[in-house]
């Protein structure tokens, strides 16, 4: 998935990208864990300048397939198997006592229990991974130079 940006800030190796979300953005919290599905709200990133973007420049970054794919895993799948994990421990404490359908009450609170707890771990993996910037998009190319987009006059260049 690729997306453009502004450079609002650059310090070191590091810039601080604007991002005004698409339509395919905010489902996945990969931004920094600020999106939220719904949440169209422009994104800031701090990410590596692997491309000597300059202040304003507009840039295209993109989140690999593979990042995607292992992101998509982590949020959906992981705790569906944890819920079924809880489910299948709770059948095995009380496999006795069940409920007027025939499920057991532990297999029910342990599910919930599970899936509960697998919410708490993905929330401090993406904030650990949001620190090593492991998951985080790549800056590509450079789209246009602040001096094309915006002209000199409006980025405060004078030419003497």
């Amino acid at each position: 998935m690729q997306e453009i940006g502004r450079v609002t800030g650059v310090e070191e190796d590091m810039a601080t990208i604007l991002l005004d979300p698409s339509s395919a953005c905010g489902s996945c919290n990969s931004c920094s864990g600020t999106g939220g599905e719904g949440n169209k709200s422009p994104k800031t990133l701090y990410i590596r300048n692997t491309i000597d973007a300059r202040l304003n420049d507009r840039v295209v970054l993109a989140l690999s397939t593979s990042k995607s794919i292992v992101i998509s895993i982590f949020l959906y799948v992981f705790p569906l198997i944890m819920m079924m994990i809880g489910y299948k421990i709770g059948e095995k404490i009380e496999p006795g006592k069940l409920t007027e359908r025939g499920d057991s009450i532990a297999a029910i609170l342990l599910s919930v229990t599970f899936l509960v707890l697998s919410f708490v771990l993905i929330y401090f993996l993406d904030k650990l991974a949001g620190r090593k910037k492991k998951l985080s998009p790549e800056l590509i190319r450079i789209k246009e130079r602040a001096e094309e987009y915006y002209g000199d006059s409006q980025l405060g260049y004078h030419q003497h």
